[in-house]
């Protein structure tokens, strides 16, 4: 799948911050329940790879305050790299940003993660793709 079938409506940042802003997809609840599982799912800090980052604004604010060993962002958007690069300089844990369809760079063969976050990016799929 391409990202031209992922974008979902957010062609425009300002879109998506507006409905962000209005929490119209929940994002604070998905980030709530985001850090109450890195609090208590992990005996040591967690790999986290981030399918769809966007912005990384969220889950960089998590990260200040709940230990990572590292994190991965994926996003097709070099706009939202920009901004998640600007949101993640704070972070203390090893980041990387990836550019690309989330399909074409994710390698079979890489170490595990303990941890997949695609909570705000999984509604831009469309339903027979989401499993």
């Amino acid at each position: 799948m391409k990202h031209e079938q992922v974008k979902a409506g957010f062609e425009r940042w300002a879109v998506f911050e507006k409905a962000r802003a209005a929490n119209r997809m929940r994002h604070r609840e998905a980030c709530k329940a985001l850090e109450r599982a890195l609090l208590a799912g992990f005996k040591q800090p967690p790999q986290i790879l981030d399918i769809g980052c966007g912005g990384a604004r969220d889950i960089s604010g998590i990260m200040k305050r709940v230990a990572a060993a590292d994190y991965t962002g994926i996003d097709s958007s070099s706009e939202a790299l920009d901004r998640a690069r600007a949101n993640l300089a704070d972070v203390s844990c090893p980041w990387r940003l990836i550019h690309g369809d989330y399909a074409d760079v994710l390698n079979p063969d890489a170490a595990p993660v303990d941890l997949i976050w695609l909570g705000l990016f999984l509604h831009h799929l469309p339903t027979d793709q989401k499993r």
